[in-house]
This record gives structure tokens, sequence and C-alpha cells, in this order.
């Protein structure tokens, strides 16, 4: 969805794989490194479909202190905010 937006605008899409052994959330330290101060923009979408992957409270948290850190904006695409189960609790980032 956002890719074809940055692409157009003349950006470049750098991706951080989601790890299974991590409960598909990308590992902290695949995050930090492809941060640099070309970054312009970190986008997360919390929960994620289609694996229904909630952020951990740690990993929202690394995000905004990155994005703060780098002067970049943190694109935070809660749209299936409401389609968590019991066990994977939402947490909205004006709450973080």
């Amino acid at each position: 969805m956002y890719e074809p937006v940055i692409n157009y605008l003349g950006g470049r899409v750098v991706r951080v794989r989601a790890r299974e052994e991590l409960g598909w959330e990308p590992g902290e330290e695949d995050v930090k490194a492809v941060m640099s101060r070309r970054v312009k923009a970190i986008i997360a979408v919390n929960p994620d479909n289609p694996t229904g992957r909630v952020l951990s409270d740690s990993m929202i948290k690394l995000l905004v202190d990155l994005a703060r850190d780098y002067d970049a904006f943190l694109i935070y695409d809660e749209a299936y905010s409401t389609c968590t189960t019991r066990e994977h609790t939402h947490m909205p980032l004006g709450t973080a």
C-alpha cells in the first residue's frame, strides 16, 4: 500500500523481515541495522494482517525512539486494531 507512493516520490523501501521465532516480529538489532540519517520514515502496521501479530511494547518503544533519534516520521498503521484476540492486546501508539 505504501510502496507505490514511496517509489513515485523517489524514495526507496527498505524492509526488515519479521521472524517466526520472534512471533512474527522483526528483531530489534535488525531494525537498528537499517537505520541511518537517510531514513525519512518508519512504517509499522500493528496489528499485522494476515499474521495477526501485535508488536511488543518494547518494539513500539524502539520504533518511537528511533524515529525521534533519526528525525524520521513514524507512520503507524492501526487499521486492524479492532481485530485482535484476547491473548494479543493492541497498544495504541498514543499510549506508548
